[in-house]
């Protein structure tokens, strides 16, 4: 019994000397005995939920490099939805400064030629 009493955690122990009415050195085999026989009752009956935990099977990507399909598509959309607020903005520069137009710069604009004529 005391071999047994020296293998448990400081806790444990606590636990058995307050069960027994005092330090379970102090006892007899047999009163040691029914000690231990009244605390496994007990924590057989109450238990300890603050140590248990919850075990479960948790699926693990085995490729880490590789993005899953998913991810893939979340990807893609949100490459869409950025190439379509940049189309939103036309740069200054592709704006012709004459006319306005973005469909070409300011050197290749046909009015350049009237604006040049009315400045002669």
């Amino acid at each position: 019994m005391q071999i047994f009493y020296q293998g448990l955690i400081s806790t444990s122990r606590k636990n058995v000397d307050a069960a027994c009415g005092g330090a379970l050195s102090e006892k007899d085999p047999e009163e040691c005995f029914k000690t231990f026989e009244r605390v496994a009752a007990n924590n057989m009956k109450w238990g300890d939920n603050r140590f248990t935990r919850k075990i479960s099977v948790h699926s693990v990507d085995t490729n880490p490099g590789v993005a899953s399909a998913s991810q893939v598509s979340n990807l893609e959309k949100k490459l869409e939805n950025f190439m379509q607020l940049m189309t939103m903005f036309v740069s200054p520069s592709s704006v012709c400064a004459i006319c306005s137009d973005n469909s070409h710069p300011t050197n290749n604009c046909p009015l350049s030629d009237l604006t040049q004529e009315q400045e002669n």
